[in-house]
């Protein structure tokens, strides 16, 4: 989180968290991530994809609806 905090704008940082935290099942911390990701780039189906998903581990469901949609 140390590169996050140096490259504030850097989005690839942010989905690589994301992704990171995701594998380690730790969804909260990576929808965290991912929202970063969108928040610079909305335009991202990927990650939308990925944070919804994320969302619905998190039993997140109408969230994790919307974020599908968006994607």
């Amino acid at each position: 989180t140390l590169l996050a905090e140096e490259e504030p704008g850097n989005v690839e940082v942010r989905v690589e968290l994301g992704n990171n935290f995701y594998d380690m099942g730790r969804y909260d911390v990576s929808a965290r991530w991912y929202q970063e990701a969108l928040d610079l780039n909305p335009e991202q189906a990927r990650v939308s994809t990925d944070l919804g998903t994320s969302l619905l581990f998190l039993g997140k469901t109408r969230e994790a609806i919307t974020q599908y949609r968006h994607s």
